[in-house]
């Protein structure tokens, strides 16, 4: 019987669907029980649980629900304010597919003083299809909402509402409100030529006495009309605008209109050479690469521009010629001066364009392979290989450059090589091959000579010199003493360059000399990652050494290194199981751990805290717990192939956790 109520109550759907008896809704939502799929009635309950994994469940499950009553909507809205993101934007989706309904409990929570309620009633609201008309004069009076991202999410939704819109948004662009008139002008942008019936009304907004307003309107302007001549003519005056935003859309949307507004060129040109904000400068320079080589000065401009005192605009420069390609081969001396900037991305961009202007840069890039600056030679090398076709002249340069001093450089001619198959270059790998190898086995035996020689103070301390693998030195940061019982030292330096790896090394002090212990080093230069300053710390009658590399981003990623000191004075790395690893096994079914743990070492404290994300969970803000204990070091015999012997090892490991719900769980 209660199969025949399901299969009723579908047919009845299919013909009727708009009209859904509650009984027989409530029949299908009781067979769906018996299956084990919860009914509305159940969701709806669970959107009250107090654990936030059975709330975001039910508001997941009722957001993707093909049909909902008209009664989902009070438990919706209340659940709309969960303080948890995730059941508070899901059950701003189901809002939104409930349409009409919802609208006057939605525009009530337009008032409410949290702003994170206020935008997710926009975002209920923008779902609502451009049928729904009842849900614009909502989202027109959330354009003047206190709070931006309510703004930007109210227009950026009657955008994409489409022209249905629009007889609302036009008398917007005259409202008393100059956020309603700047919100107003920014939706009229997002629809695009859809929306050209409004341009004499955007080109009064470019007059308007508020800065944004103007703003604004400069930026729709280029995509509702981006062939209208009045446009272009009051974009170019917007481009001498008091206001630097103002003049950052004017110079956008003239960029996004191409090479019909030629006549912007001369004052983006001035722009570019004079403004005094850093934005404005770089946009100028990617706009006329958007318009292109239309007069000479464009190119010379440009590259004048790769010698910008600020790094963002040298890049956008470079980016601006490689758009203009094979026409700005007269900026090809200037890119190639580029790739020695001393910051990465100008060099990366400024190698792309030299790739995009293609044959006439080769001449000039063999020449630069022989560049004694390192950073010109590696990138030179890399452009090179990968212009198409390759004349003869250049396959020799990148043979050469297989025995370049710098090994990046080798390495790069190398692999740009590879897809070469003629026996000349398969002969110049075989040997080059073969050269590394012999380099390998130098530097492990000039290390094992440097690890017995004894260094003095001044030489321990000096900065590391230029040599051909860096064009900076790197300078010390750090010594620190580490003493020990009888009169025994240890000393930790730290030393960073802006091109190179962070170097620790631990060294033990021989009279007045010293002798290097160990050598870390980071990945990559500084900015990838750093070590933090060593801690010293006792446990059970030993003394230890804490080094931790701390990892760029978010994710407070990190990689810790103990030393155990030993009585003679030398050290042994402890082997070290993070306490994180050790738990993923105890995750439950859609948790994980995102970021890294926090340690804290002091005599006879080893302790440790990490949080657990919930799925769904931003990233900054976990909600399924955290979980705090210590850690303990154990000893233990193990056997040395290296020394062929038997040792005392150790092993730091979790010893005590807890676990425990976040407040306000």
């Amino acid at each position: 019987m209660a199969r025949f109520r399901v299969v009723f109550s579908l047919l009845l759907a299919l013909v009727l669907p708009t009209a859904w008896p509650q009984d027989l809704l409530a029949g299908t939502a009781e067979t769906k029980n018996q299956t084990g799929t919860p009914s509305f009635q159940a969701l709806l309950h669970d959107l009250k649980d107090p654990d936030v994994a059975v709330r975001r469940k039910a508001s997941r499950e009722l957001a993707e629900s093909v049909a909902l009553p008209a009664e989902a909507v009070p438990p919706l809205v209340e659940a709309l304010t969960d303080k948890d993101g995730v059941v508070g934007q899901n059950s701003s989706r189901a809002l939104g597919r409930l349409g009409t309904a919802a609208i006057p409990a939605l525009l009530e929570l337009l008032k409410d003083k949290d702003q994170t309620i206020r935008v997710r009633v926009v975002s209920a609201l923008g779902q609502m299809g451009p049928e729904v008309k009842e849900a614009v004069p909502g989202l027109i009076h959330a354009l003047q909402d206190e709070n931006g991202d309510v703004r930007w999410y109210a227009a950026g939704t009657l955008g994409k509402r489409g022209k249905a819109a629009l007889p609302a948004l036009i008398p917007a662009l005259q409202h008393p409100n100059p956020l309603v008139r700047a919100g107003a002008a920014e939706s009229v942008g997002k629809m695009g030529v859809d929306a050209k019936e409004a341009a004499s009304h955007l080109l009064q907004a470019l007059n308007d006495a508020d800065q944004n307003v103007r703003y604004q309107a400069a930026y729709a302007l280029a995509t509702v009309d981006p062939q209208n001549r009045e446009a272009v003519t009051i974009l170019i005056q917007a481009l001498g605008d008091p206001g630097w935003l103002v003049r950052l859309r004017g110079v956008d949307a003239l960029g996004k209109m191409g090479p019909s507004v030629k006549d912007a060129v001369p004052a983006l040109i001035q722009l570019v050479l004079a403004d005094r904000d850093n934005a404005v400068r770089g946009r100028a320079a990617l706009a006329l690469g958007n318009i292109g080589p239309v007069e000479k000065s464009v190119v010379t401009t440009l590259a004048q521009a790769l010698r910008d005192k600020e790094p963002l605009v040298r890049s956008d420069a470079a980016q601006a010629l490689g758009r203009i390609g094979p026409d700005a081969k007269d900026g090809v001396p200037a890119l190639l001066q580029a790739l020695g900037d001393d910051e990465g991305f100008v060099r990366m961009y400024a190698g792309g364009a030299l790739e995009k202007v293609g044959a006439a840069a080769i001449p000039g890039l063999i020449e630069a392979l022989r560049n004694p600056d390192p950073y010109v030679r590696e990138e030179a090398t890399r452009v090179l290989g990968r212009i198409q076709p390759l004349p003869p002249e250049a396959v020799r340069a990148l043979i050469e450059a297989l025995k370049d001093q710098n090994s990046n450089v080798r390495h790069e001619a190398a692999y740009e090589l590879r897809t070469i198959r003629t026996p000349e270059v398969k002969s110049a790998l075989a040997q080059y091959e073969q050269a590394e190898e012999q380099r390998q086995r130098e530097k492990q035996a000039g290390t094992g000579k440097g690890r017995s020689r004894l260094y003095t103070k001044a030489e321990v301390t000096a900065p590391i010199p230029l040599d051909t693998e860096y064009k900076f030195p790197s300078q010390l940061e750090l010594a620190l003493p580490v003493h020990l019982p009888n009169r025994r030292e240890l000393l930790i330096t730290i030393h960073r360059g802006k091109d190179r790896p962070d170097r620790v090394v631990i060294w033990k002090k021989i009279k007045e000399r010293y002798r290097a212990l160990e050598t870390l080093e980071s990945d990559g230069d500084s900015s990838a990652s750093s070590f933090g300053t060593p801690a010293r710390f006792r446990y059970k009658g030993d003394i230890f050494i804490h080094v931790s590399l701390l990892i760029s981003g978010t994710a407070a990623a990190h990689e810790d290194t103990i030393f155990c000191v030993l009585p003679d004075g030398t050290i042994q790395r402890v082997d070290f199981e993070p306490a994180p690893e050790w738990y993923q096994s105890r995750l439950k079914q859609g948790e994980g751990i995102r970021k890294g743990e926090g340690n804290s070492f002091s005599d006879g404290r080893l302790e440790f805290e990490f949080y657990i994300w919930n799925e769904g969970d931003a990233n900054c803000c976990p909600t399924a717990g955290r979980v705090m204990g210590t850690y303990k070091i154990t000893r233990e015999r193990r056997y040395d192939p290296a020394h062929k012997k038997w040792i005392t090892g150790r092993k730091m490991m979790l010893d005590t956790w807890r676990r425990e719900p976040l407040a306000g769980d």
